[in-house]
């Protein structure tokens, strides 16, 4: 749940999302229930996904190296990654650059304390 803070806003997405920016969120935990409810009481209209069983998910998190999340990849339109492990606001003006616009002035970003190991 606490992932969300740490991904930037859903006004970020909605914003770049007409310059044909996607999102996918992979759940890496076993918690349909609480993943459910989480995406509906957040309102997150990115495209979500989870894997089937305890082997998937295995196999992700090793080849993706996730040992905490989130994790944060930009993929370009051939399925390549082109940039892996940045944080939010990185993540956010790397788009920005690549999509050649300006970003919206945003409020500093705290340093974060709250990290999910797993």
């Amino acid at each position: 749940g606490g992932g969300l803070k740490k991904i930037g806003s859903k006004a970020e997405y909605d914003a770049l999302k007409k310059y044909g920016v996607e999102v996918l969120a992979v759940a890496t935990e076993d918690d349909t229930l609480g993943w459910k409810k989480f995406i509906k009481e957040n309102n997150l209209n990115w495209k979500n996904g989870r894997t089937k069983d305890d082997y998937t998910r295995a196999l992700y998190k090793h080849y993706y190296d996730i040992y905490s999340t989130p994790v944060l990849y930009l993929i370009d339109e051939n399925k390549k990654i082109i940039a892996k492990r940045l944080d939010p606001a990185q993540m956010a003006d790397l788009i920005y650059r690549k999509l050649k616009i300006t970003p919206p002035k945003r409020e500093p970003v705290k340093p974060d304390t709250d990290k999910h190991e797993h």
